[in-house]
């Protein structure tokens, strides 16, 4: 068998409906992939729903999963699986009916250990007039691409493959990072490839633009009340995985000074450098704060983590 999919789920059993039907659906051959299911205690209808999929297809299969957390889910995955390859697909994920057929055209063609696709946006609510398609998709390249730099800023967690005997010797997914229940956090599947890279540095990592898959906009992921301190809580997480990475050591006086510069942005000169915004590129305001303001509110995070750390 080549490919195992594994579908990490708590408390989402429409969506997973929606996505499961989609595997049930694809054109790669039957016997060479299994799709399985980690239900991470969920209390809604996961655990029937996908009994219901067992009893139809003999290549899906559901497991639980008692210690809460995705990176617990996630390595009860590997675990289990048969395949050559793992690949993590989210549960509010729509696949094409090629994407496993082309994940494995892309094996075969490139010999990976590690690759991910794109993802593009789509929506069950309205979006706002102001909402980019692009700020809910992920497309780096339009070409395959032999990854040498920094993989996390190409390669997420939502449509990633690896091969099962890497997870296997890495040792999975740290428990100490991820969602955890309905708690937001993240972290897990960058720590796993830098961990990857530092160990075995002869590791290829792929992004493939044909493994592409669509990932779900929330009506709430839409709102500035949660687009903030998502921001500040990535960036958090992004500075902490940095730090158990040793990637860069925390620099109290540096900063420090980062943060107040970011700071100093963030609540003067933001409003006065929208007025002179690219109006073309970004015709309202909304469109300079998502593109500007959020990415200085992730790096502040990431500094006050720096900072927490060094006391």
């Amino acid at each position: 068998m080549t490919i195992s999919i594994i579908i990490c789920t708590y408390n989402r059993s429409e969506l997973l409906k929606n996505l499961l039907r989609n595997f049930s659906q694809q054109t790669h051959d039957f016997s060479d992939f299994e799709i399985i299911v980690i239900d991470n205690n969920s209390n809604d209808k996961t655990k029937s729903i996908i009994k219901e999929y067992e009893k139809k297809y003999p290549n899906f299969y559901y497991f639980l999963e008692k210690k809460q957390g995705l990176s617990n889910a996630r390595n009860k995955g590997y675990q289990v699986a048969k395949g050559k390859y793992v690949g993590y697909v989210d549960d509010d994920c729509k696949v094409p009916n090629d994407y496993l057929r082309n994940a494995k055209d892309f094996i075969e063609a490139y010999q990976p250990d590690v690759f991910g696709g794109p993802y593009f946006s789509f929506y069950n609510t309205p979006k706002p007039l102001w909402f980019k398609d692009e700020y809910g998709s992920h497309t780096p390249f339009e070409k395959t691409k032999k990854i040498e730099g920094a993989i996390d800023e190409i390669l997420h967690g939502g449509n990633l493959f690896f091969k099962r005997e890497i997870l296997e010797s890495s040792k999975g997914f740290d428990p100490k990072l991820g969602m955890i229940g309905d708690e937001i956090a993240y972290g897990e599947e960058t720590a796993l490839m830098k961990h990857i890279k530092q160990n075995r540095p002869e590791t290829s990592f792929y992004f493939a633009p044909s493994v592409s898959l669509f990932h779900l906009v929330r009506k709430n992921k839409m709102t500035w009340r949660w687009l903030i301190p998502q921001r500040f809580t990535h960036g958090r997480w992004a500075g902490r995985v940095s730090i158990l990475s040793k990637v860069n050591s925390p620099n109290i006086g540096s900063g420090v000074l980062n943060a107040v510069k970011i700071i100093i942005v963030l609540f003067s000169g933001f409003f006065i450098f929208s007025h002179f915004r690219n109006r073309k590129k970004q015709p309202q305001i909304k469109h300079y704060f998502y593109e500007k303001l959020l990415p200085q509110i992730l790096f502040l995070g990431m500094r006050y983590e720096e900072i927490k750390e060094s006391f």
